[in-house]
């Protein structure tokens, strides 16, 4: 006898699973950010290593090219690993990134910290999406969908320019230290608040679970 165990997705619409969907947006904002800060801070990079601007201009180059040459692949390979443990790792890889960058003692050390946030990218947004209609069902997935991708909005309207600004204010290297910490915060968020659920494209309900033993 083999058991298909379901996984435990509370029951609800969308004021149930507001919290989840809130930290799903609180994710794509820090995603956002950490891709697009770099370019308000590249004459300050440059002048800290000594390296030309068409040099720093590939932090922003190379993050580019991982997210179009990794979105698919990365999906894909990852189709069958759960989604909650996959989405945390990514939030602990936006944090890896982040602190590489802030700490950075070399360019070569920096670009690889952003090579890691590239690659990071190229998965976190289909996680991201995807999980979604696996939360909510019916009429409000449209609604939910649109308050998770809110996020991302508010990365390029909110985080961006306020990061930029500490940068400009405080040093290049600050606000890129203030997103590895939020960063973790926002994971231990989604660890706390995001319900597990299932690979497939809906959740299985308890039937359904049920009906697939044998």
């Amino acid at each position: 006898m083999m058991s298909v165990r379901a996984v435990d997705v509370p029951h609800g619409g969308l004021r149930a699973h507001l919290p989840g969907l809130s930290c799903l947006a609180l994710a794509s904002c820090l995603a956002v950010t950490t891709e697009m800060l770099p370019i308000g801070l590249l004459p300050a990079i440059g002048q800290s290593f000594h390296v030309a601007d068409s040099v720093t201009g590939l932090l922003v180059g190379v993050y580019a090219v991982m997210v179009a040459a990794l979105a698919v692949p990365l999906t894909l390979a990852t189709a069958r690993f759960g989604r909650k443990p996959l989405l945390l790792t990514t939030l602990l890889c936006y944090a890896m990134s982040n602190l590489m960058v802030a700490v950075a003692p070399t360019f070569a050390v920096l670009a690889g910290g952003r090579v890691v946030g590239g690659v990071t990218h190229a998965l976190f947004f289909s996680l991201c999406i995807g999980y979604v209609p696996r939360l909510i069902t019916g009429p409000q997935v449209g609604r939910a969908l649109a308050l998770a991708a809110g996020g991302a909005t508010a990365g390029f309207v909110l985080g961006v320019p306020l990061s930029t600004s500490l940068g400009t204010a405080l040093g290049w290297r600050v606000p890129f230290a203030v997103l590895a910490g939020l960063s973790i915060l926002t994971l231990a968020l989604v660890a706390r608040v995001l319900p597990r659920v299932s690979n497939d494209e809906q959740p299985r309900s308890a039937d359904e679970d049920r009906s697939g033993r044998t």
